[in-house]
C-alpha cells in the first residue's frame, strides 16, 4: 500500500511539472536572418554581417524591413566563435559563407529557435 501511495504521489508531481516544460509556444514573429561569415586564414572569425532578413512565416522570400537586435548578432557571433557553425569546404578557405538563424524579436538572445516546435 505504501508503494502504491508513493507511486501515485510521484505521478501527481510529474503531471504538474511536465506540461509546463513540454509546451513551447511558437513565437508570434519569426524571421530567418542570413549572415555572411568570413573565417580568416588563422581560423578566427574575420567578418560577420547581416545579409538578409525574411519573414519565416509569410511563405515569401521578400526581404523584411526588420532591425536585427545587436544582442542577436552578438549571440550568433558567440556561436560561430565557439565553432558550432561548420566551416566551409571551398577551395578558398577564407571565402564568405552564409548561414542562417531564426530570430524572434521578443527573445533577441535566443538563436536555438525551432520554427516548428513539436507538441508533446
Amino acid at each position: 500500500m505504501g508503494r502504491l501511495l508513493l507511486f501515485a504521489s510521484m505521478l501527481a508531481v510529474l503531471a504538474l511539472v511536465h506540461p509546463a516544460q513540454a509546451r513551447e509556444r511558437p513565437p508570434k514573429s519569426l524571421y530567418a536572418v542570413t549572415f555572411g561569415v568570413v573565417i580568416g586564414a588563422d581560423q578566427e572569425l574575420a567578418a560577420l554581417r547581416v545579409v538578409r532578413v525574411v519573414d519565416a512565416r509569410s511563405g515569401s522570400d521578400e526581404t523584411a524591413n526588420v532591425k536585427v537586435a545587436d544582442a542577436f548578432v552578438a549571440a550568433v557571433r558567440k556561436q560561430i566563435v565557439a565553432g558550432k557553425v561548420p566551416p566551409g569546404t571551398d577551395a578558398d578557405p577564407t571565402a564568405e559563407r552564409f548561414s542562417y538563424f531564426f530570430y524572434n524579436p521578443a527573445a533577441p538572445t535566443r538563436i536555438d529557435i525551432d520554427p516548428n516546435p513539436r507538441h508533446k
